[in-house]
C-alpha cells in the first residue's frame, strides 16, 4: 500500500508542528522543510505527493518556488496556505487553504488533491457502494450523507441480506475486478440478518474478499465479536441521523481512497 507523503514548508516551527500533529491522525508520511530551497532539495531526493507551503518564505520568492516545483515536479500537488486571497490567481497552485482553518477542512483539501486525476498520484477507482438496510429512512440518510460529502460513486441498496446476496451472486468475477464493491451493512434485518449475510459472503470464493463496514444501532458485544470474526473493516454504531452518518461516510470515503482494494 502506498502511504501518501506530505511535505510541509514553513519557517515557523510551531506552525509546522501543529500541522504535523493534525496530519498524524491519518496515515501520511510527513516531511518538513523551513524554506523553499530546503524543500527543493527534499523534492529532488524523496517522492512527495502533496506540498503544503506558505507563499511568503525566506531564501526564495514563493511564486518563483511554485513555478520551479510545477516545472520540475509536475505530479506534486501544491496546497498553498495563506491569509491572502490574491494567491487564488496563481496558476501553479493546485489548491489553497486560508488561515484560520480546522482539521476537517484540511483533510478535505488533502483528500481532494490525492484523488484528483490531474495530479496522477491516486487515480480514482470506480468503487460501488452497496447499502444493505431494511430501514428506508436510514438508507436515504446514508445517500444524503454521500451527497453532503460530494461523493459521486454509484450507490446500490438492498432491504435485507438475502436480496443483497442474490444481487452479488448475479455478477461474475470480472464485474468485481472492474467495479469493486464496498458494503455498508445493517445487522438487524428480516429474511437474512447481517451476521447471516456475512457468513454467506465469506463462504463464497468470488465474494469473500469484499470490504464490509457494519453500520448498526446494536452496541451488543456479541454482535461486535461475531462481525469482526467475519472480517469486517469496521463496526459503526448509528447515532442520530445527520452529522454522525455524514462523518462516518466521510471516514469511509477517505479509507477506500488510500487502501489497495482486494484482488479478485
Amino acid at each position: 500500500m502506498h502511504v501518501p507523503s506530505i511535505l510541509i514548508v514553513d519557517e515557523n516551527d510551531n506552525f509546522r508542528a501543529t500541522i504535523k500533529y493534525l496530519l498524524s491522525m491519518e496515515f501520511y508520511t510527513i516531511v518538513e522543510a523551513t524554506n523553499g530551497m530546503e524543500a527543493l532539495d527534499t523534492l529532488a531526493t524523496q517522492k512527495i505527493d502533496i506540498l503544503m507551503t506558505n507563499a511568503s518564505m525566506p531564501k526564495i520568492d514563493g511564486m518563483e518556488f511554485f513555478s520551479k516545483v510545477r516545472i520540475n515536479y509536475p505530479k506534486v500537488s501544491i496546497l498553498g496556505i495563506t491569509n491572502n486571497s490574491n494567491i487564488n490567481t496563481q496558476k501553479d497552485i493546485s489548491s489553497i487553504i486560508k488561515k484560520p482553518f480546522d482539521s476537517s477542512e484540511l483533510f478535505k483539501k488533502i483528500n481532494r488533491l490525492l484523488t484528483n486525476p490531474e495530479t496522477n498520484a491516486f487515480p480514482r477507482k470506480d468503487v460501488h457502494f452497496l447499502v444493505i438496510d431494511d430501514d428506508e429512512v436510514d438508507r436515504q440518510a446514508i445517500k444524503r450523507a454521500f451527497e453532503k460529502n460530494k461523493i459521486a460513486n454509484h450507490i446500490i441498496d438492498a432491504e435485507n441480506g438475502l436480496e443483497a446476496i442474490k444481487y452479488l451472486k448475479s455478477k461474475n468475477k470480472e464485474y468485481f475486478i472492474i467495479n469493486p464493491v464496498i458494503i455498508l451493512l445493517d445487522l438487524n434485518m428480516p429474511k437474512m440478518n447481517g451476521i447471516e449475510f456475512l457468513s454467506e459472503l465469506r463462504n463464497d470464493p468470488n465474494l469473500k474478499r469484499i470490504i464490509v463496514f457494519v453500520m448498526t444501532t446494536s452496541d451488543d458485544e456479541k454482535d461486535k465479536m461475531e462481525a469482526y470474526n467475519l472480517n469486517i473493516a469496521g463496526y459503526i454504531i448509528k447515532g442520530k441521523l445527520g452529522e454522525s452518518i455524514i462523518n462516518s461516510i466521510s471516514m469511509i470515503d477517505a479509507y477506500w481512497k488510500i487502501i489497495e482494494m482486494p484482488p479478485y
